[in-house]
Protein backbone atom coordinates (compact mmCIF):
# COMPACT_ATOMS: atom_id res chain seq x y z
CA UNK A 1 0.00 0.00 0.00
CA UNK A 2 2.00 2.94 -1.27
CA UNK A 3 1.30 6.56 -2.00
CA UNK A 4 -1.29 6.74 0.79
CA UNK A 5 -1.48 7.96 4.36
CA UNK A 6 0.01 4.75 5.69
CA UNK A 7 3.77 5.22 5.97
CA UNK A 8 4.27 1.86 7.65
CA UNK A 9 3.00 0.16 4.45
CA UNK A 10 6.56 -0.38 3.22
CA UNK A 11 7.09 -3.03 5.88
CA UNK A 12 6.90 -6.70 4.85
CA UNK A 13 5.65 -7.58 8.33
CA UNK A 14 2.13 -6.19 8.84
CA UNK A 15 1.97 -7.25 12.49
CA UNK A 16 5.24 -5.52 13.37
CA UNK A 17 4.18 -2.46 11.42
CA UNK A 18 0.83 -2.35 13.23
CA UNK A 19 2.47 -2.69 16.62
CA UNK A 20 4.89 0.13 15.81
CA UNK A 21 2.07 2.34 14.64
CA UNK A 22 -0.09 1.83 17.71
CA UNK A 23 2.91 2.47 19.96
CA UNK A 24 3.36 5.87 18.34
CA UNK A 25 -0.36 6.60 18.16
CA UNK A 26 -1.13 5.65 21.78
CA UNK A 27 1.82 7.52 23.30
CA UNK A 28 0.49 10.18 25.64
CA UNK A 29 -3.11 9.11 25.13
CA UNK A 30 -5.57 7.37 27.45
CA UNK A 31 -5.64 3.58 27.74
CA UNK A 32 -8.86 3.48 25.70
CA UNK A 33 -6.82 3.95 22.51
CA UNK A 34 -4.63 0.89 23.01
CA UNK A 35 -7.65 -1.06 24.27
CA UNK A 36 -9.50 -0.18 21.06
CA UNK A 37 -6.53 -1.34 19.01
CA UNK A 38 -6.48 -4.69 20.81
CA UNK A 39 -10.18 -5.22 20.16
CA UNK A 40 -9.82 -4.17 16.52
CA UNK A 41 -6.81 -6.42 15.98
CA UNK A 42 -8.77 -9.45 17.21
CA UNK A 43 -11.91 -8.52 15.25
CA UNK A 44 -10.01 -8.01 11.99
CA UNK A 45 -7.59 -10.95 12.41
CA UNK A 46 -7.12 -12.76 9.10
CA UNK A 47 -9.41 -10.37 7.22
CA UNK A 48 -8.28 -8.35 4.21
CA UNK A 49 -9.64 -5.30 2.38
CA UNK A 50 -10.99 -6.16 -1.05
CA UNK A 51 -9.69 -2.94 -2.58
CA UNK A 52 -5.99 -3.68 -2.08
CA UNK A 53 -5.91 -7.15 -0.45
CA UNK A 54 -4.10 -5.74 2.58
CA UNK A 55 -5.04 -6.56 6.19
CA UNK A 56 -8.15 -4.73 7.41
CA UNK A 57 -6.28 -3.72 10.55
CA UNK A 58 -3.94 -1.54 8.49
CA UNK A 59 -6.92 0.44 7.26
CA UNK A 60 -8.24 0.92 10.81
CA UNK A 61 -4.82 2.10 11.98
CA UNK A 62 -4.50 4.55 9.10
CA UNK A 63 -7.90 6.05 9.91
CA UNK A 64 -7.06 6.24 13.60
CA UNK A 65 -3.77 7.94 12.86
CA UNK A 66 -5.44 10.65 10.80
CA UNK A 67 -7.73 11.47 13.72
CA UNK A 68 -4.72 11.44 16.05
CA UNK A 69 -2.75 13.78 13.78
CA UNK A 70 -5.66 16.23 13.59
CA UNK A 71 -5.84 16.39 17.41
CA UNK A 72 -9.18 14.73 18.04
CA UNK A 73 -9.67 13.33 21.52
CA UNK A 74 -9.00 9.81 22.79
CA UNK A 75 -12.55 8.53 22.35
CA UNK A 76 -12.64 9.70 18.72
CA UNK A 77 -9.32 8.00 17.97
CA UNK A 78 -10.58 4.85 19.68
CA UNK A 79 -13.79 4.92 17.64
CA UNK A 80 -11.74 5.41 14.48
CA UNK A 81 -9.75 2.27 15.27
CA UNK A 82 -13.00 0.39 15.84
CA UNK A 83 -15.06 1.93 13.03
CA UNK A 84 -15.28 -1.21 10.86
CA UNK A 85 -15.50 -3.83 13.60
CA UNK A 86 -19.30 -4.02 13.49
CA UNK A 87 -19.92 -3.64 9.76
CA UNK A 88 -17.02 -5.74 8.45
CA UNK A 89 -16.10 -8.05 11.32
CA UNK A 90 -19.53 -8.61 12.90
CA UNK A 91 -18.70 -7.43 16.41
CA UNK A 92 -21.90 -6.67 18.36
CA UNK A 93 -22.38 -2.97 19.01
CA UNK A 94 -23.59 -3.91 22.50
CA UNK A 95 -20.17 -5.38 23.23
CA UNK A 96 -18.49 -2.12 22.28
CA UNK A 97 -20.97 -0.15 24.34
CA UNK A 98 -20.28 -2.26 27.41
CA UNK A 99 -16.51 -2.09 27.03
CA UNK A 100 -15.99 1.47 25.80
CA UNK A 101 -19.11 3.36 26.82
CA UNK A 102 -21.77 5.18 24.82
CA UNK A 103 -19.58 7.88 23.25
CA UNK A 104 -17.29 5.44 21.42
CA UNK A 105 -20.09 2.98 20.64
CA UNK A 106 -22.34 5.69 19.22
CA UNK A 107 -19.57 6.88 16.90
CA UNK A 108 -18.98 3.32 15.67
CA UNK A 109 -22.73 2.83 15.21
CA UNK A 110 -22.87 5.99 13.10
CA UNK A 111 -20.06 4.65 10.93
CA UNK A 112 -21.90 1.35 10.41
CA UNK A 113 -23.99 1.24 7.26
CA UNK A 114 -27.63 0.04 7.32
CA UNK A 115 -26.89 -3.48 6.09
CA UNK A 116 -30.45 -4.41 5.09
CA UNK A 117 -30.78 -1.51 2.67
CA UNK A 118 -30.21 -2.27 -1.01
CA UNK A 119 -29.13 -1.48 -3.65
CA UNK A 120 -25.62 -0.19 -3.04
CA UNK A 121 -26.43 3.38 -4.05
CA UNK A 122 -29.42 3.58 -1.69
CA UNK A 123 -27.37 2.25 1.22
CA UNK A 124 -24.56 4.72 0.63
CA UNK A 125 -27.00 7.62 0.25
CA UNK A 126 -28.71 6.69 3.52
CA UNK A 127 -25.36 6.53 5.27
CA UNK A 128 -24.31 9.94 3.99
CA UNK A 129 -27.63 11.40 5.10
CA UNK A 130 -27.13 9.95 8.57
CA UNK A 131 -23.81 11.76 8.77
CA UNK A 132 -25.46 15.11 8.06
CA UNK A 133 -26.72 15.40 11.62
CA UNK A 134 -24.21 13.16 13.34
CA UNK A 135 -21.86 15.86 14.61
CA UNK A 136 -18.31 16.91 13.91
CA UNK A 137 -16.58 13.91 15.48
CA UNK A 138 -18.49 11.31 13.46
CA UNK A 139 -18.04 13.39 10.32
CA UNK A 140 -14.30 13.56 10.94
CA UNK A 141 -14.05 9.76 11.20
CA UNK A 142 -16.14 9.44 8.04
CA UNK A 143 -13.84 11.80 6.12
CA UNK A 144 -10.71 10.05 7.41
CA UNK A 145 -12.15 6.71 6.31
CA UNK A 146 -12.74 8.06 2.81
CA UNK A 147 -9.25 9.59 2.64
CA UNK A 148 -7.72 6.22 3.45
CA UNK A 149 -10.08 4.31 1.14
CA UNK A 150 -9.26 6.58 -1.79
CA UNK A 151 -5.52 6.43 -1.11
CA UNK A 152 -5.53 2.64 -0.77
CA UNK A 153 -7.60 2.21 -3.92
CA UNK A 154 -5.29 4.53 -5.85
CA UNK A 155 -2.20 2.67 -4.65
CA UNK A 156 -3.71 -0.70 -5.54
CA UNK A 157 -4.56 0.48 -9.06
CA UNK A 158 -1.06 1.89 -9.49
CA UNK A 159 0.65 -1.34 -8.44
CA UNK A 160 -1.80 -4.02 -9.56
CA UNK A 161 -3.75 -2.43 -12.40
CA UNK A 162 -7.39 -1.38 -12.41
CA UNK A 163 -8.59 -4.60 -14.03
CA UNK A 164 -7.15 -6.71 -11.22
CA UNK A 165 -8.60 -4.45 -8.54
CA UNK A 166 -12.01 -4.29 -10.20
CA UNK A 167 -12.07 -8.07 -10.46
CA UNK A 168 -11.61 -8.36 -6.72
CA UNK A 169 -14.16 -5.81 -5.55
CA UNK A 170 -17.81 -6.66 -4.99
CA UNK A 171 -19.09 -3.34 -6.38
CA UNK A 172 -18.03 -1.39 -9.49
CA UNK A 173 -15.13 0.94 -8.79
CA UNK A 174 -16.97 3.86 -10.36
CA UNK A 175 -19.82 3.49 -7.82
CA UNK A 176 -17.29 3.59 -4.98
CA UNK A 177 -15.61 6.69 -6.32
CA UNK A 178 -18.95 8.40 -6.86
CA UNK A 179 -19.80 7.71 -3.21
CA UNK A 180 -16.52 9.26 -2.05
CA UNK A 181 -17.14 12.32 -4.22
CA UNK A 182 -20.72 12.69 -3.01
CA UNK A 183 -19.48 12.51 0.58
CA UNK A 184 -16.93 15.25 -0.12
CA UNK A 185 -19.54 17.49 -1.73
CA UNK A 186 -21.98 16.99 1.15
CA UNK A 187 -19.46 17.69 3.89
CA UNK A 188 -17.98 20.72 2.14
CA UNK A 189 -21.50 22.14 2.34
CA UNK A 190 -22.30 21.35 5.99
CA UNK A 191 -18.86 21.04 7.65
CA UNK A 192 -16.41 22.92 5.48
CA UNK A 193 -13.94 23.42 8.33
CA UNK A 194 -13.24 19.73 8.88
CA UNK A 195 -9.44 19.50 8.71
CA UNK A 196 -9.24 16.47 6.41
CA UNK A 197 -11.58 17.68 3.66
CA UNK A 198 -8.79 19.24 1.56
CA UNK A 199 -6.87 16.00 1.81
CA UNK A 200 -9.90 14.04 0.61
CA UNK A 201 -10.30 16.37 -2.35
CA UNK A 202 -6.63 15.84 -3.23
CA UNK A 203 -6.85 12.05 -2.90
CA UNK A 204 -9.91 11.92 -5.15
CA UNK A 205 -8.19 14.06 -7.77
CA UNK A 206 -5.16 11.79 -7.69
CA UNK A 207 -7.38 8.72 -7.89
CA UNK A 208 -9.14 10.07 -10.97
CA UNK A 209 -5.78 10.83 -12.56
CA UNK A 210 -4.52 7.32 -11.79
CA UNK A 211 -7.55 5.83 -13.50
CA UNK A 212 -7.18 7.84 -16.72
Amino acid sequence: MTNGPREEGDSDDPIRAADATIDALAEGRAAVVRDAYEVASRAHAGRRKESDDRPELEHALAVGRLLHETAFDDEVVAAALLHDTVEDAGLPIAELRERFGPAVADLVATMTEPEALEPFEARKTAHRERLLGAGREAQAIFVADKVVNAAQLRAAIATQGEEAVAGRTSKPLERKVEHYEAALEMLETVAADLPLLPRLRTELRLLREERT
